[in-house]
């Protein structure tokens, strides 16, 4: 399972999939207790990365799933390694990085350099990663915040740097035709750092690949809503 941009592995309920699977996890390079080499860092090379891991841990071929710049990273090794992924899931994602994020992305950096507390800066990102339920359950936002400020590993302005800059050069259209393995996208009806129209064009252009569209839901779905996300996950993977 490859995690989005600044998220460890610490975003993955584990325990939902663990009965059916069992699951890797890890951290990116540059966040997390990975470490956090100088940039600039390219997706191929956060591809590489996963494999490399995968190799020394002795997995082959594997189900492969990833959200957000995950899933940007699962469909490079998808392409460019098909005999290593048998099942695809891709969350949240995109062929290019969105206007919105790079938006989104931009207002960040500059939060780090003006010394913004990280409390301030979570909070600052939360309508672009969630959808007005969640954000109207004041118990369930404060309960995130906690999470976030309270994590022992937090994101490093050099590591979030670093991630954002393969995000704004990647671009997977070209390989897309390239991956063969059954495929499904999931995409969050109300998200706004990868819209819908992303996961539309990766379904379009990926052969056979199915789309599921989770309602009621923004970018951060697998917190939000997460009975239905992994329900997904594991339905299509057992399928």
């Amino acid at each position: 399972m490859i995690s989005g941009l600044s998220a460890d592995h610490q975003m993955w309920e584990t325990a939902r999939l663990a009965t059916d699977f069992r699951v890797t996890v890890f951290d990116n390079r540059g966040c997390g207790q990975s470490s956090i080499p100088e940039g600039p860092y390219r997706l191929e090379m956060l591809a590489r990365d996963t494999l490399d891991l995968c190799a020394k841990l002795g997995i082959h071929k594997t189900h492969l799933v990833g959200h957000s710049m995950g899933g940007h990273i699962a469909q490079i090794i998808a392409a460019t390694a098909p005999d290593f992924v048998d099942r695809l899931v891709i969350a949240c994602s995109e062929p290019t990085f969105s206007v919105i994020s790079r938006l989104a992305t931009s207002q960040q950096i500059a939060l780090y350099d003006w010394g913004v507390p990280l409390e301030v800066r979570a909070r600052n990102y939360l309508p672009v990663l969630f959808y007005m339920p969640f954000l109207k359950d004041s118990e369930r936002v404060e309960s995130y915040i906690r999470s976030v400020v309270s994590h022992p590993y937090p994101m490093t302005q050099q590591g979030y740097v670093a991630q954002t800059e393969a995000l704004r050069v990647f671009d997977t259209r070209a390989l897309l035709k390239e991956i063969r393995c059954p495929t499904r996208i999931i995409a969050a009806e109300h998200d706004l750092l990868t819209p819908m129209a992303g996961s539309e064009f990766l379904c379009r252009e990926i052969p056979g690949a199915e789309l599921s569209v989770i309602p009621e839901s923004g970018h951060g779905v697998f917190i939000e809503r997460p009975e239905m996300f992994y329900g997904l996950i594991l339905e299509f993977l057992n399928g």
